[in-house]
């Protein structure tokens, strides 16, 4: 309201710390696609995300920095014993003492840390 005077009601975006709120008036005829911004919206939507930090990020970090190292090492030994493929690699995860159900590309990414 100003003074006595309603005000036309309109479409907002608000961010809140667990999601995004959108408020269509109701006498709007909305359309999604034409009405709003989505690439705007999801930009500031990113902005906002929470950061890990702390001691325990720090000592995962380190953990996966180690094993990365270790898993570094027994690739090289299985090298030398001539492994190549699926074989190099199931001997490197069972010498990481893993699953053996393991997917492969958990040490194909383990190995892009180091």
């Amino acid at each position: 309201m100003q003074g006595d005077k309603p005000l036309a009601l309109k479409m907002t975006v608000n961010l809140t710390p667990f999601g995004t709120m959108i408020f269509v008036p109701a006498y709007w005829s909305f359309d999604p696609k034409r009405d709003l911004k989505w690439r705007a919206i999801t930009s500031l939507h990113r902005a906002r995300g929470v950061m890990r930090q702390g001691e325990k990020l720090s000592q995962n970090r380190s953990q996966r920095r180690d094993e990365a190292e270790r898993a570094k090492r027994l690739v090289e030994q299985a090298k030398a014993r001539g492994l190549k493929g699926f074989a190099r690699a199931y001997w490197v995860m069972g010498q990481l003492n893993w699953d053996p159900r393991t997917d492969i590309s958990r040490l194909k990414r383990l190995l892009k840390t180091v």
